[in-house]
C-alpha cells in the first residue's frame, strides 16, 4: 500500500512532469480547482493495479488530465497521431495560403486528394 511517506520521497525528487518535460510548479492556489496546467498531480501508471510505489508518478496536471486512463504507451501513441494530423494540416494550409497569393482555388478533402482550378 501506498503511504503519504511514500508519495513525499517520490514529490521530492520529482521536479519536472515525467511525460512532457515541463518544470513542476510547486505552488499551493486554492482559487483554482484541479490545479494549474503545470500543477503536480497523482498518476497511476497502470490503471489496473493499486496503488503502490511502484505504480505512481507525480507528472502535471495537464498531462494527466489528457492521459486520463491510458498506459503511458497509449498516451505517447495518441500524441504522436495529433502530431501527425496537426503536421498535415500545417502543410495544407501552406498550401492553400501559396494558392491564394497565386490566384489559385484548391478544394482539400478528407481522403488527401487535392482538385486544383484556376480563375
Amino acid at each position: 500500500m501506498l503511504s503519504v511517506d511514500d508519495i513525499e520521497k517520490i514529490a521530492l525528487r520529482t521536479k519536472v512532469c515525467p511525460i512532457c518535460g515541463r518544470e513542476l510548479e510547486w505552488t499551493y492556489n486554492n482559487k483554482q480547482q484541479g490545479g494549474k496546467p503545470k500543477s503536480p498531480s497523482l498518476d497511476r501508471v497502470n490503471n489496473e493495479k493499486i496503488l503502490t510505489i511502484d505504480n505512481v508518478a507525480i507528472i502535471c496536471t495537464q498531462c494527466n488530465i489528457s492521459k486520463r486512463n491510458q498506459s503511458v504507451k497509449e498516451f505517447v501513441d495518441y500524441c504522436r497521431k495529433v502530431v501527425e494530423k496537426a503536421s498535415e494540416a500545417e502543410r495544407v494550409a501552406q498550401v492553400l495560403t501559396e494558392a491564394k497569393a497565386d490566384n489559385i482555388s484548391i478544394t482539400y478533402n478528407t481522403r488527401q486528394n487535392l482538385y486544383v482550378k484556376t480563375f
